[in-house]
């Protein structure tokens, strides 16, 4: 702004001295060349004029060029740092698979029965594992979608048995806490959908609730509008505050609240439910306004994928 100020009043002085210079100069001459004189005094305002802002102009493209370059060179920056990341992620994934198949194989007793210190200890370590399997997930697919590397691969499948599935992920963290966990889905109802990804999308939502419910319930519901398929995530926790929500689908964002400070996470699991439900699954992914306690998140996403009539595997 301080530019466009000081433009304005060189331009200014620069008329005002040309204005009285040249009418002094008109005094001077003969009345035959006045005319001439009131030409070339036009000329020569328009051309001081056009020389002052074709300078102004060209500083800032120079200056915005240089933004642009620095932009393209920090986003080319950020993008090898994404990949390093993700790659060390993907080679985490199978020590991590390791850990939690002997931990659960430990606890069931198979080998021989534990103590209670063993099985609290064993108990730690598979959750830990866990955690560090989902965020070791998260910055994978996040450097997927960054490339665009992921598109859309549309399945036929009943929506109950992947509701059911879903909600097997959490029941034994739900039941470890002493929560109800409930499934209403659409009896019969087939979609034609990417899978995997609306897989994702509620352990994503899932998990949270489970995470962040203290006492109380998590339900799963999925009520059918039209074309579309409306799926929703209940909790009894302690809810979420107007001024904290539109925080939540940004990256790397956690809310500062208790909840949250004893929780682990790295941010990223709304942002990329968000990404995929809008990005892959044609819907649409948001916090319900609640008049209860607890919080209701909800995915909506038409039961048929647009690209479904000539994408559907294994026809």
């Amino acid at each position: 702004m301080k530019s466009y100020h000081r433009i304005s009043l060189t331009y200014l002085a620069a008329g005002v001295l040309w204005i009285l210079l040249s009418d002094r100069a008109l005094d001077l001459v003969t009345p035959d060349a006045i005319s001439r004189m009131q030409t070339y005094k036009g000329w020569f305002f328009v051309t001081t004029t056009t020389l002052l802002l074709y300078g102004a102009l060209r500083r800032r493209e120079l200056r915005l060029q240089r933004t642009l370059d620095e932009l393209a060179a920090a986003q080319a920056h950020s993008r090898e740092t994404v990949q390093f990341v993700a790659s060390t992620s993907h080679e985490l994934r199978t020590p991590l698979s390791a850990i939690l198949g002997f931990s659960s194989f430990l606890l069931q007793e198979k080998p021989g029965p534990l103590n209670q210190e063993q099985r609290e200890q064993l108990g730690y370590l598979r959750d830990s594992a866990r955690h560090l399997q989902g965020v070791t997930g998260d910055i994978t697919d996040l450097a997927r979608l960054d490339d665009g590397r992921v598109s859309p691969v549309i399945d036929e499948f009943p929506l109950d048995a992947l509701l059911e599935e879903a909600a097997a992920n959490v029941r034994e963290q739900a039941a470890g806490k002493g929560l109800a966990l409930s499934v209403a889905g659409a009896p019969g109802l087939v979609l034609r959908q990417d899978r995997r990804r609306l897989l994702q999308c509620l352990l994503n939502l899932l998990s949270n609730a489970v995470k962040f419910t203290d006492a109380g319930e998590v339900a799963l519901r999925a009520a059918v509008a039209g074309p579309n398929l409306r799926l929703e995530v209940r909790d009894t926790g302690p809810g979420i505050r107007p001024e904290a929500r539109e925080l939540l689908f940004r990256p790397y964002s956690r809310l500062d609240t208790p909840e949250t400070l004893r929780a682990h996470g790295t941010g990223l699991g709304l942002f990329i439910t968000r990404r995929l439900v809008e990005g892959l699954l044609g819907g649409q992914v948001g916090l319900e306004a609640a008049d209860r306690p607890g919080s209701v998140f909800f995915i909506e996403i038409p039961i048929r994928h647009p690209g479904s009539s000539d994408a559907v595997r294994g026809r």
